[in-house]
Order: structure tokens, then C-alpha cells, then sequence
């Protein structure tokens, strides 16, 4: 069984991220109720939160932060917001 990574991110509104994964699954995550944590509590912070960018297969946040791919993949499932399927992307 390959292992889930996010490919592509896209910025939909202050704490709302549109994510693309490997397996095909695409959708927008709301992280306001993710957030959670003192690790966290500076994304919370919408100058903080916009520095997501895609690395190592997850997203990624200035200072280190990041969550897992398969955690992202549960909790967009289960928000049930624009999802979609696609091809799985081939990962090398």
C-alpha cells in the first residue's frame, strides 16, 4: 500500500486550505477546530497560517510545524467539503 502525500495546496479563505493527495482525493480542509495545541496556537494567525507550503509530502508552516499527510486525509473525509476524485498520482 503506497503512503498518502500531499501534491498541491491551494489557499481558499483565512484558515481553509483546498488539498490534493496522492491517492486522488482532493477537497478543502477548514483547520479552524484543528488548530489546537500550543505547537499550533501560532497558525491561528492568518499571516502565520498563509506560509503553508508543500514539503516532504505534508504541508509544512515557517517555524517548523506540520501535520501528517494521513491525519490532513482523515479529517478532510470526514469534513466532507468539495471532495473529489481523481487518478492516483504515481509517486517515484
Amino acid at each position: 500500500m503506497d503512503l498518502i502525500r500531499v501534491t498541491q495546496i491551494e489557499h481558499q479563505s483565512e484558515l481553509k486550505l483546498k488539498i490534493a493527495f496522492s491517492d486522488g482525493l482532493s477537497g478543502i480542509l477548514d483547520f479552524s477546530n484543528l488548530l489546537t495545541g500550543k505547537i499550533f496556537s501560532a497558525l491561528k494567525d492568518f499571516s502565520n497560517f498563509s506560509t503553508a507550503s508543500v514539503q516532504y509530502g505534508t504541508i509544512v508552516w515557517d517555524g517548523d510545524i506540520d501535520m501528517a499527510p494521513e491525519y490532513l486525509h482523515t479529517k478532510m473525509v470526514e469534513q466532507g467539503v468539495g471532495l473529489n476524485r481523481l487518478p492516483a498520482v504515481s509517486q517515484l
